[in-house]
C-alpha cells in the first residue's frame, strides 16, 4: 500500500504533462488550419508519446479537438457557432454518437466562460452565456 501511495504523485505528474503535451499540440495544429480530425490526431500522438493509454489518450485528443473548434468559432465572433464546431470536431475525432454532446458541451461551455472572463464580463453575465453556449451544444435544461 505504501508504494501505491507513493505513485500517485508520479501517476498524476504523467498525467499532468501527458495532457499538456496534447494541449499544445492540439493548439498548434489547429492554428496551422488541421481539420479537427487532424487536430485529435496530433493531439493522441502527443498524448501516448506522454504516456497516456490509448484510451485516455482517444479521449483527450476529442476533447481537445472540440475545445479547439470552438475557440476558433468564438475568436471569429461566431458564439452561436461554438456548439456546432465543438460536435462537428467531437465527431470527427471520432467520439461514439452517444458522447458528442457531452464532449461538446464541456468544449464550447469551457472556450465561452474563458472568453467572456478574460473580456471583463460580470460573473452572473459569464455564468448566463455559458449555459446559453451549454444548452446551443445539447445540454438539456434540469
Amino acid at each position: 500500500a505504501a508504494t501505491e501511495a507513493a505513485d500517485v504523485p508520479h501517476v498524476e505528474a504523467v498525467a499532468q504533462a501527458s495532457r499538456s503535451a496534447a494541449s499544445a499540440v492540439a493548439k498548434r495544429a489547429a492554428q496551422d488550419g488541421c481539420s479537427p480530425a487532424e487536430v485529435a490526431k496530433a493531439a493522441k500522438v502527443a498524448a501516448k508519446a506522454g504516456g497516456a493509454d490509448d484510451e485516455k489518450a482517444g479521449h483527450m485528443a476529442a476533447e481537445l479537438s472540440a475545445r479547439e473548434a470552438a475557440s476558433k468559432a468564438m475568436e471569429e465572433g461566431k458564439p452561436v457557432d461554438v456548439g456546432a464546431a465543438a460536435q462537428e470536431a467531437a465527431r470527427g475525432a471520432g467520439v461514439p454518437p452517444v458522447e458528442v454532446k457531452v464532449v461538446a458541451t464541456k468544449a464550447a461551455a469551457s472556450v465561452v466562460a474563458r472568453s467572456l472572463a478574460r473580456e471583463g464580463a460580470s460573473p452572473a453575465g459569464v455564468a448566463a452565456s455559458t449555459q446559453q453556449a451549454a444548452l446551443a451544444a445539447g445540454a438539456t435544461a434540469e
